[in-house]
Order: C-alpha cells, then sequence, then structure tokens
C-alpha cells in the first residue's frame, strides 16, 4: 500500500481543463514501490466526481536495510 506523498493540479477556469502530476512514494505495506504520474482530467462521473486519465511509471525497490 502506498499512498500520494505529493501532488499538484492546475485547472484552467476558463476551458475547464484539468492536469497534474501525483507521486506516491510513501510506502505503508506490501511491495516496495515508487510512482511518478501525470494526470488529464476527463470531466465527471454521475456523482458529479472529476474522473482522470493517467500516464507513467511505477518501479518495485529492493528490500531496505
Amino acid at each position: 500500500m502506498i499512498h500520494d506523498d505529493q501532488f499538484r493540479f492546475d485547472v484552467n477556469l476558463n476551458t475547464g481543463k484539468e492536469s497534474g502530476q501525483v507521486f506516491l512514494f510513501d510506502h505503508i505495506a506490501g511491495p516496495k514501490v515508487r510512482c511518478a504520474l501525470d494526470v488529464v482530467g476527463t470531466g465527471l462521473n454521475a456523482d458529479g466526481n472529476p474522473t482522470f486519465t493517467y500516464t507513467g511509471s511505477c518501479t518495485f525497490r529492493g528490500q531496505e536495510p
């Protein structure tokens, strides 16, 4: 399990375009994984919550001492 250590989202108030970055580096449990993702808003779901697509990469880290 990892959670977002750092993130940034930008919204263009004229166009409504949303984009951002998410960095998942804080390991809580399970395999040690680090992810860096670029996200782009794709609209709202039926409940009115924002939806996004993402690209990026995740890497597994070796065991830490």
